[in-house]
């Protein structure tokens, strides 16, 4: 298997993007409606101990991915048969972003294009970028990231002749279980999903590189994320909110300073693509190195066409509508998630630990 290198500010910017991906068109624990931004923060800190798991598992054993680590703790077969389940989680999570960004393209651009051309589009791209491997991911997330954050900014504050400072009154007026419910559906969707890094972070410059990575990789994404959750409530209110489907993208529509700065939301759809681009990469990387890893393939980038394009098939196929995608996303994702983002990783991290003292011990 190839060693490849990333720096400690590669892999916080590509977690950011990754952080931002669907979110930035879909929301954040939109549940909680009105008190979205609270149950925003409210998630991040539920995420917090999640990571120092997936990073204790990576800095247990430098120079080693998850499925490496996997073989090590628990034997061939049985790391193999819990490698299987990764493999089919990024596999399945990069389908399910590479669909919400088809919708999205579909919906507001490309109403007349059938949606399968976009969705091989869309992964022939992500097969190029790929088997360049993740120090190419890397160098472009260092340099899109700031490009992608200062859009953001820039439209946020464009945004806040919009805002209406009622729309978030009262606070917590229907109780702290829509927050808590919002809270859970944020954990899962999209912090818990950094696992996914514990599959392709196998040659990191020190053992304290995972926890600095994910970490403040994370924060900083919750952050914007919990800032957009804040603007979108305060432009468009809890009525709008529930009916529109890409709420981030309703509110940019708004912006209209003097008659001067208006139609902004072609910049807004470039940011959104290229969080989203990098999210589906390093799911796809995610699945090509497990399946490599099980296989014995020598070399992951000789499976990355045909696994990307069954995950192009398979997002052409996961849902009959956008509601149905929609409904997917804040009703069973958080059920379906949960082993690969805390069961499965608790039982690592205790066999990992077991693992190490045994060998201290010899």
């Amino acid at each position: 298997m190839e060693k490849e290198l990333i720096t400690n500010k590669q892999g916080i910017m590509m977690t950011i993007l990754f952080v931002l991906g669907s979110n930035l068109l879909l929301g954040i624990a939109e549940e909680a409606k009105r008190d979205s931004w609270i149950a925003a923060l409210l998630s991040i800190i539920m995420a917090v101990p999640a990571l120092l798991a997936y990073s204790r598992i990576l800095s247990n054993f430098p120079g080693k991915n998850l499925f490496d680590i996997l073989q090590v703790v628990f034997g061939r077969f049985f790391g193999g048969v819990i490698s299987i389940l990764y493999i089919w989680y990024a596999f399945h999570l990069g389908s399910l972003v590479v669909r919400n960004f088809s919708e999205f393209i579909n919906v507001i651009a490309l109403p007349e294009t059938p949606e399968l051309f976009i969705v091989v589009v869309f992964m022939l791209l992500c097969i190029w970028a790929v088997k360049d491997g993740i120090e190419l991911l890397g160098k472009w997330s260092e340099f899109f990231t700031h490009l992608v954050i200062f859009f953001i900014i820039a439209l946020v504050l464009l945004s806040i002749p919009n805002m209406e400072l009622n729309n978030i009154l009262p606070i917590m007026y229907n109780g702290p279980k829509p927050v808590i419910k919002g809270a859970i559906s944020g954990f899962a969707f999209p912090f818990a999903e950094t696992v996914i890094f514990t599959m392709v972070f196998g040659a990191l410059k020190d053992k304290s590189s995972p926890y600095r990575i994910l970490l403040t990789g994370m924060l900083v994404g919750g952050v914007i994320l919990t800032i957009v959750a804040l603007m979108n409530i305060l432009v468009l209110g809890e009525k709008f909110m529930s009916i529109l489907y890409f709420s981030t993208y309703s509110s940019i529509r708004t912006v209209n300073v003097g008659g001067f700065i208006q139609r902004v939301e072609g910049s807004v759809a470039i940011s959104f693509m290229i969080a989203g681009f990098v999210k589906v990469c390093v799911c796809l990387l995610a699945a090509c190195k497990g399946l490599a890893k099980v296989l014995k393939i020598e070399s992951y980038r000789v499976i990355v066409t045909p696994v990307a394009l069954l995950m192009a098939e398979v997002a052409y196929v996961n849902y009959i509508s956008i509601t149905v995608m929609i409904d997917w996303n804040y009703r069973v994702y958080n059920i379906y998630a949960l082993p690969f983002q805390v069961l499965l990783p608790i039982i690592i991290l205790i066999g990992s630990e077991i693992k190490i003292r045994r060998s201290k011990k010899a």
